[in-house]
């Protein structure tokens, strides 16, 4: 089980970006077998390698066609696996903010539309020293 991530964004050969998924079957089953009441939401980062990849996300969100195929492969994602939802943590840059807002926006309908759940996760930091406290903001 561990540490291993189910989905995360790819560059693809031809320049565009994809998502990768390798879901570990043998921690889905066991999580289904003991916990069955208990819903799943993975998250989907655009992070490789314990790195934070902002270009990869901007190539990603950057235009009509790159979203909704992103979307499509996350809704296959959920749907294929029977998750309860996605959360959704990427990283970007100020430049691309407004076309990840979009890429939100539009996922958060498809997501509507068939009753699964979208969050991110947030970082807050507490005014008492520099402590911080991370949680998950539910979109849906």
């Amino acid at each position: 089980m561990g540490d291993r991530e189910w989905a995360h964004l790819q560059g693809a050969p031809d320049g565009t970006s994809n998502m990768v998924t390798d879901v570990d079957a043998l921690a889905l089953n066991l999580i289904r077998e003991t916990r069955p009441q208990l819903q799943i939401i993975p998250m989907v980062q655009n992070l490789a390698d314990e790195k934070w990849n902002p270009e990869l996300l901007a190539k990603a969100v950057g235009d009509e066609a790159s979203r909704q195929r992103l979307i499509a492969a996350i809704t296959n994602l959920v749907e294929g696996n029977k998750f309860a939802g996605v959360c959704v943590d990427f990283e970007s840059r100020p430049c691309a903010q407004a076309n990840l807002l979009t890429f939100i926006q539009e996922l958060h309908a498809a997501f509507a539309s068939r009753g699964l759940s979208l969050c991110k996760p947030f970082r807050l930091t507490i005014p008492v020293g520099t402590t911080r406290a991370t949680g998950v903001s539910a979109i849906t």
